[in-house]
């Protein structure tokens, strides 16, 4: 029948590519050596030539690795729980306080810390000398005072001791003193 004979035309083809194949692959065959002689030095020679380049491990120094993780910008920066004891030291900073600490410097740290300018105690008459202090100034050198509306100098114009002015001139009557300092 017709479909046989289309069958067997199938079949007799694809044998012949098998066929074909086969004597390609045989032909190679032939082509290759034994192994014996094979160049062993050009064969690793080569194998090297393709291996990627290693690079002397280096290992960063922690001051090295600190400068690497603050220099990491958005997502890539670490997540805050990747910080050991971070976590508990934020839960202890807020009990009681309502505040939680940061660290650094605050507007509010730093207000709870410089007095505005004021008058010590004390009376401006022309004989009284000496003036105190709410606080002492912390350092001592924060400390600001004016007089008639002119700023002092310590030594030239007075001498501190703890948180007593005293003016090597009594102040005149009249004059306005104020003070600023940090505590």
């Amino acid at each position: 029948s017709k479909a046989i004979k289309e069958l067997r035309g199938l079949i007799d083809k694809s044998l012949r590519e098998q066929e074909a194949g086969m004597s390609l692959i045989r032909d190679k065959l032939r082509g290759l050596k034994d192994r014996k002689d094979a160049d062993e030095k050009k064969i690793i020679d080569e194998v090297i030539k393709r291996l990627p380049e290693v690079k002397e491990l280096e290992l960063d120094t922690s001051e090295k690795l600190r400068d690497k993780l603050e220099k990491l910008q958005g997502n890539e920066r670490l997540d805050w729980k990747s910080i050991r004891g971070l976590e508990e030291a934020l839960k202890n900073a807020r009990v009681g306080t309502g505040v939680t600490i940061f660290g650094g410097v605050s507007k509010i740290a730093i207000d709870r810390h410089i007095l505005d300018p004021y008058t010590p105690t004390g009376t401006v008459n022309g004989t009284n000398t000496d003036f105190v202090l709410k606080k002492p100034p912390n350092p001592t050198a924060s400390l600001k005072v004016w007089l008639g509306g002119s700023l002092r100098s310590l030594t030239e114009d007075y001498t501190l001791s703890n948180r007593t002015i005293t003016f090597l001139i009594a102040p005149q009557t009249g004059e306005i003193l104020k003070v600023e300092h940090r505590i």
